[in-house]
């Protein structure tokens, strides 16, 4: 559809033409006059207008005479055609209506509603040509959806014939397949059973023809038939809503010749059809539950020796005790002391791990607050002087992790509480672990104490404590350590908890 530019105005009065175009071109609308019938025709062939206000009494062709040869062209037959006229009489009315003009303005006429009437039908006419445009999208569109649909069932009845050959030839292929194959329909009518299904269970397609038979004799215990048959109706439903495969059920099923046998039932659904596979997994179950065995039992043997460890370092840390007791030598006591809350966090991940449900690792978090409150207990330090902060992340660490770093815990923790508050000084401990990437720990204990003195090279000049810190981190943990000694210690450590993988 052309673009339609404009007003044409038609009226053999001059003064009444000059007025309609004059009030029309100041109220910003194109105006195009003609002065009698013939040239408003033929300014309709060269540009059709939007809208058209014509004067029904003319000499020569008159309104209602060009109306109805605009009428009669398809390019310029929706044109609005506003009708005006000085009679008042309804024949005439009634005549310009029924050659199809949409409304009469009547001489002499209100400028203001003259232009409310020609604003009014200039809408309604771009209202209805926009209409059209969509009307005529939405035809191609669906035009084009039915031209789709029409392929789509073409495709449908070419898959339906093809259906057709694949079943003859998949009823051929099951015979092949190392599994017993049962094919039955929506109505649970069994069409056909492999070579494998009679070899295996024993049944025939004279003994089986449907599948509330086949219920029947499988699985003679009604009460565990009725469970079975409830679990399957609900996957088959669901398959033959989706159109795919059942999900696999474990089933004893009673052979015809009264052999139990533990299967493992799937299929899979197309069309009206399903296709059992029936395999048997006796001895795979056999099998697995001597392997359940053999962990339990290996497990049990595990948490034992855990336990007596764990009660073999406690009947050492005693013995430790009892000599130190016995000693007169202070520094002797210190380094009975040191050995015993040594052992003790030793023993302490084998108590973890004997109670635990997983016997291959500890919570870092239980772990670190047990043996914090063990150290803090063996040093006789009161809470009102050192307080011991900790914010620990969730996390379990692998038993040849858990020790060594048990090991550098005990003694990072143990020379705080022994040099960091000296003469009664009051501070605080902190205690940080966090996992910050993939399966790299954060380890950090800081104390805000004395510190010590710049220029110290703890790994070279430490005691034996720092040494077997660097020692444990370097050589068991493979960590990155670092230290900081403004505002009192603090020991930054960096590990890996991938059991078996690389350290850093």
């Amino acid at each position: 559809m052309s673009e339609r530019k404009g007003i044409l105005i038609v009226d053999d009065t001059l003064a009444a033409l000059k007025l309609l175009t004059d009030t029309l071109t100041n109220e910003g609308y194109i105006v195009r006059p003609a002065s009698n019938g013939e040239r408003a025709l033929s300014s309709v062939q060269a540009e059709q207008p939007e809208l058209i206000i014509l004067d029904v009494r003319m000499p020569g062709l008159d309104g209602f005479e060009v109306c109805r040869r605009l009428k009669e062209q398809s390019c310029s037959r929706d044109i609005p055609i506003l009708f005006l006229s000085a009679a008042t009489d309804l024949e005439e009315r009634v005549k310009g209506f029924a050659l199809g003009a949409v409304d009469f303005i009547t001489k002499p006429f209100q400028i203001e509603e003259m232009l409310a009437r020609v604003r009014t039908h200039l809408q309604l006419s771009r209202l209805q040509n926009k209409l059209e445009v969509m009307v005529e999208q939405r035809t191609a569109e669906l035009n084009v959806s039915n031209e789709r649909l029409l392929n789509e069932l073409d495709e449908r009845k070419a898959a339906e014939l093809s259906l057709k050959e694949s079943e003859k030839r998949f009823r051929q292929m099951i015979d092949l397949s190392p599994y017993s194959m049962a094919l039955s329909d929506i109505d649970e009518n069994i069409e056909y059973l492999n070579g494998k299904f009679v070899e295996t269970f024993g049944y025939t397609l004279s003994d089986i023809p449907t599948v509330k038979k086949w219920w029947i004799l499988a699985y003679p215990d009604e009460k565990y038939r009725e469970t079975l048959i409830e679990i399957w109706k609900e996957r088959i439903d669901r398959a033959f809503k989706c159109k795919g495969e059942i999900e696999p059920v474990l089933a004893n099923v009673t052979c015809k010749d009264g052999v139990t046998k533990t299967i493992e039932i799937s299929a899979v659904v197309f069309g009206d059809k399903s296709l059992v596979a029936f395999h048997d997994v006796t001895e795979r179950k056999l099998n697995e539950e001597r392997l359940k065995t053999s962990l339990q039992e290996k497990e049990t043997l595990l948490r034992e020796l855990y336990h007596r460890t764990k009660n073999n370092m406690q009947v050492i840390c005693s013995l430790l005790s009892l000599k130190s007791l016995g000693a007169n030598d202070e520094k002797l006591k210190v380094e009975f002391r040191e050995m015993e809350s040594r052992i003790h966090s030793m023993a302490l991940v084998h108590q973890k791990l004997y109670s635990s449900k997983n016997l291959s690792n500890i919570n870092l978090k239980e772990y670190i607050n047990d043996l914090s409150d063990i150290l803090v207990k063996s040093y006789k330090t009161s809470s009102d002087r050192v307080s011991l902060v900790s914010d620990i992340d969730d996390i379990n660490i692998f038993i040849d992790i858990a020790i060594p770093l048990g090991l550098i815990i005990n003694e990072l923790i143990s020379n705080s509480l022994k040099h960091a508050f000296p003469d009664g000084r009051t501070g605080q401990i902190t205690i940080s672990g966090k996992k910050i990437e993939g399966e790299i720990i954060q380890l950090r204990i800081s104390d805000n104490g004395i510190g010590i003195m710049a220029g110290f090279d703890l790994k070279k000049n430490g005691q034996f404590g720092m040494q077997t810190v660097f020692a444990l981190a370097e050589y068991q943990l493979h960590a990155q350590i670092s230290f900081e000694t403004s505002n009192g210690l603090t020991v930054t450590m960096k590990f890996s908890n991938a059991i078996n993988g690389e350290r850093l």
